[in-house]
């Protein structure tokens, strides 16, 4: 059966004793390989490193790509398991699952266009002559969080990195988007402000106090784990606090850089909130409230701050860090923040002269 050399290909085999045989001569040259707008599915193109070496995705010369987003998936089944499966991204020097700027020889690959008329060429250039390429490493990551899910012995990847110009929404240039794994698989991803679920998030340098979605899906019931890597690349003034919206628990992964939890398949995704706060935020996270006082009743929020003397203020923000409230009180009354047009998780912080007190709060209208 002929086999269009511009394609990339899944093979399927049932044992271990089957053998496949491709004949044909070897690419060497210019390699222009078959990409379409739109395809079925996202606009994912499946497409072969055509030559008998491995290549470089970031490779600064012997590319063109033309109406493509940057970023690479490949079908990674590590395991004898067809429901074990798992995607390795990679985009602008960094991976999951394995991802890596590498792709080895006979290896497909998908990449997605963005819009008409696409190109994907490649010539000799972006080859590797030596397997010395796949133990290359590149600059230590910088600002950037790995989180891995385990369940049942599998484990999926996201990794959130931050720097300057780097954009909320989805960036076909440094995002990957969330291609989710096989039935065994924990799967987990993390969300764009446009609502693209990613793998690869990048996003701009923090500051403020900034909340991040994290959610998780399983098809199973039973004991999780989130697992936290990279804490010490990331500002060492910042809090990093992860909240779970279904329990209400909160972790902070400065100090306990894993979290633990039961799973049910009824659960919604969204279950998890990444927050960052800043300076003002370690030692002052205080879920247990202290000596200060909150109620809410659906969208207000009531608080007191008991012995208070002197004036002190209020501050509300949403959880992309947004200033929704700023508002000064006085003594040890009860305060009242009425008509709070969000339904959402928002970060309380309370500044008076003896101490500042912040809290999540979950607002339901």
């Amino acid at each position: 059966t002929p086999l269009a050399v511009d394609q990339g290909y899944l093979v399927y085999y049932p044992g271990n004793s089957t053998t496949l045989e491709f004949n044909g001569m070897a690419n060497n040259g210019s390699f222009v390989a078959d990409v379409a707008w739109p395809p079925l599915g996202n606009n994912f193109n499946l497409v072969p490193n055509p030559f008998p070496s491995a290549i470089d995705w970031d490779a600064p010369s012997g590319w063109t790509k033309t109406n493509l987003n940057n970023a690479i998936y490949i079908y990674n089944n590590a395991s004898s398991n067809s429901a074990a499966f798992v995607w390795a991204s990679y985009v602008g020097g960094t991976g999951t699952n394995g991802g890596s700027r590498y792709i080895p020889v006979g290896q497909g690959f998908f990449v997605q266009s963005n819009a008409s008329s696409p190109v994907l060429e490649m010539d000799n250039l972006v080859r590797l002559h030596n397997a010395t390429g796949f133990l290359k490493k590149g600059n230590p990551e910088i600002n950037t969080l790995r989180i891995t899910s385990h369940a049942n012995t599998y484990s999926d990847e996201i990794v959130l990195r931050f720097f300057e110009g780097a954009d909320e929404d989805f960036d076909g240039e440094w995002d990957a988007m969330k291609l989710k794994g096989g039935d065994l698989i924990p799967n987990i991803y993390t969300t764009s402000a446009d609502h693209t679920q990613l793998s690869i998030n990048s996003l701009p340098v923090i500051s403020g106090n900034v909340a991040i979605p994290i959610a998780f899906e399983w098809l199973d019931n039973g004991n999780a784990t989130l697992n936290f890597e990279g804490i010490e690349t990331l500002e060492s003034d910042k809090s990093l606090i992860l909240e779970d919206l279904l329990t209400g628990s909160t972790i902070d992964l400065r100090e306990q850089p894993f979290y633990d939890f039961t799973h049910e398949t009824g659960n919604i995704p969204e279950r998890f909130l990444l927050w960052f706060l800043g300076p003002t935020g370690n030692d002052e996270f205080d879920t247990n409230a202290g000596e200060t006082k909150v109620w809410v009743d659906r969208n207000q929020i009531r608080f007191m701050v008991p012995d208070n003397q002197g004036f002190g203020t209020v501050d509300l923000f949403d959880i992309r860090g947004r200033h929704l409230v700023n508002k000064q009180f006085y003594g040890d009354q009860l305060i009242t923040l009425n008509g709070l047009d969000v339904s959402s998780v928002v970060l309380l912080r309370v500044t008076t002269k003896a101490k500042v007190f912040t809290q999540i709060v979950i607002i339901d209208k």
